[in-house]
């Protein structure tokens, strides 16, 4: 099992830099894409698409805001829809991430067999699984874990394919 997406396999995380374009735009990560999606506010989007860092774009289109460096608290307006939704989005990124990096292609194949797991110690147990003290009873869902061995899956099906 992959446990945690650092060091070796900080590729597999949202936060590693790995340049996506989905439409017309370009996002520096996947966790860009992800939080500017959050919102149907055009000029919202886009400043969280510019954000300086992932950090700052997961911040940003956080339900409390996050204070920009000239001051000015940026507060998205969250879709209506998000939470339905969310997973389908998450699921574009991860497909424009992979798909349109070779090498991260060829490195999250070769994670074939194993498990896929996001864990941490933010208590994230929607998107990965907290392995903190206070988390440990409760496993999370591992949704983004989850979401790449899909990914994986059809991918190493396909070379499969195309070999035989």
């Amino acid at each position: 099992m992959i446990s945690q997406f650092r060091g070796h396999y900080s590729f597999l995380s949202n936060f590693h830099l790995a340049w996506q374009r989905v439409g017309q735009l370009w996002y520096p990560s996947n966790e860009h894409f992800f939080q500017a999606h959050k919102t149907l506010i055009w000029v919202e989007h886009l400043e969280i698409a510019q954000a300086p860092t992932p950090a700052i774009a997961k911040r940003m289109g956080g339900p409390r805001g996050c204070k920009m460096p000239d001051g000015r608290l940026f507060k998205i307006t969250i879709r209506e829809d998000w939470k339905e939704i969310r997973v389908g989005f998450m699921s574009i990124g991860i497909d424009a991430k992979f798909g349109q990096n070779p090498p991260l292609h060829k490195a999250l194949l070769l994670t074939h067999p194993h498990e896929l797991c996001e864990g941490n110690y933010w208590h994230d147990n929607v998107w990965g699984d907290c392995l903190c003290a206070r988390c440990s009873q409760s496993p999370g869902l591992n949704l983004l874990g989850r979401l790449l061995m899909v990914y994986r899956s059809k991918e190493v099906n396909y070379v499969v394919k195309k070999i035989l």
